[in-house]
């Protein structure tokens, strides 16, 4: 398995890559614009989440490791996922 730095690089690779190649496919009919904004707008959300990942894992595996969760853990979760709770599922 690939560490979340990795993944988080290999992500920022990719949205930088479809932000160069999509608009040739815009312009060749292979996508419309409102395809080509979605995927980059769902790529950015991968590396939205990956980010809030990394942060808040530390406090996840101190509350693992203690077995009960401090107010910090949930704090984090609620400032990494807040934006897009409403979103996730």
């Amino acid at each position: 398995m690939k560490t979340l730095t990795e993944q988080i690089a290999s992500v920022e690779r990719e949205i930088a890559m479809r932000k160069h190649v999509y608009p040739r496919w815009v312009e060749d009919g292979r996508y419309t614009q409102q395809k080509a904004d979605h995927e980059i707008e769902c790529m950015e959300s991968v590396l939205r989440t990956l980010r809030a990942v990394k942060r808040v894992l530390p406090a996840c595996t101190d509350f693992a490791e203690k077995g009960e969760p401090g107010n910090e853990v949930f704090s984090m979760l609620g400032e990494a996922f807040g934006e897009q709770q409403g979103e996730m599922f």
